[in-house]
């Protein structure tokens, strides 16, 4: 791993974590080591982020890190809320809020998850074209597939 790589996950892991301490108050949506003093859940927030870190990666995993296309990156969006709706359901007994609290709060999460899924994503493609991942992103095919390339123009 490259200083640069490193650096750059630093970076978006800080601004991340700092950005998600206001809605820790709402959903307990903690960013591991970096916001668990701040939040009212403290060290079971970061048990949760390690919990959702490992199945973050997983998909990854299972494609040996070699396929980055971004619908993984929003089933694994979908799957991670639905973790993370279970995890804290557990520890504060939704079903006992309500109907609102059960239908609300995994569908505000869900919302949130997708926004920052599609942020993540076109930050990556910004900063892609930028050049400064260069060295560090695996090489790219950038030609037309040949199946569009053979098509008739209509």
């Amino acid at each position: 791993m490259t200083t640069r790589l490193l650096l750059t996950c630093a970076a978006i892991a800080v601004v991340l974590g700092l950005a998600s301490i206001p809605n820790a108050y709402l959903f307990n949506a903690l960013a591991g080591l970096v916001a668990t003093p701040f939040v009212p859940t403290g060290i079971a927030a970061l048990i949760a982020w390690v919990l959702l870190g490992i199945l973050i990666e997983l998909p990854f995993l299972l494609a040996a890190y070699r396929y980055w296309r971004p619908w993984l990156f929003w089933v694994s969006g979908v799957f991670i809320t639905a973790f993370y709706t279970f995890y804290w359901g557990l520890f504060y007994d939704t079903p006992s809020l309500g109907p609102v609290v059960m239908i609300g709060q995994p569908a505000i999460l869900l919302a949130a998850m997708l926004f920052a899924t599609g942020v993540a994503l076109l930050l990556a493609r910004l900063i892609g074209r930028t050049g400064v991942l260069r060295g560090v992103q695996g090489a790219v095919d950038r030609r037309r597939s040949r199946v569009s390339a053979e098509a008739p123009a209509a």
